[in-house]
């Protein structure tokens, strides 16, 4: 599901991509996750303030990304990704690097009242 306002948008994906094997969010998200393709392949891009925590059984991993989109744009991106049920869950919110606030706003609003089935 996709919700955009003007250059905003936040992505939730629940569950779409299988685990293989021992659940690795931080690796799913940086190499395979097809919502940051756009991360993964422009000339300039950067990552930050990874961070992995466990809760209960869960491991559930964030992420800041930022990068130039095809329009010449910056673009920051706010990441969660966890492991349920056997596939990897994701919120993702996108919005200009220059209104990272915002974006980091939503993002936390997002990822706080987000809650699944599995």
């Amino acid at each position: 599901m996709r919700y955009t306002e003007g250059e905003f948008a936040l992505t939730v994906v629940p569950g779409r991509d299988k685990v293989e094997g021992n659940p690795d969010p931080a690796t799913y998200q940086k190499d395979k996750e097809p919502e940051l393709a756009p991360y993964r392949s422009s000339t300039w891009s950067s990552v930050g303030d990874i961070k992995s925590t466990k809760v209960g059984n869960q491991l559930r991993v964030t992420g800041r990304y930022t990068w130039i989109d095809g329009n010449g744009r910056s673009v920051v991106a706010r990441n969660f990704v966890v492991a349920l049920g056997g596939s990897y869950h994701v919120v993702l919110v996108t919005g200009p690097l220059d209104q990272e606030s915002k974006v980091t706003e939503a993002f936390e609003q997002a990822t706080a009242s987000y809650k699944t089935g599995g």
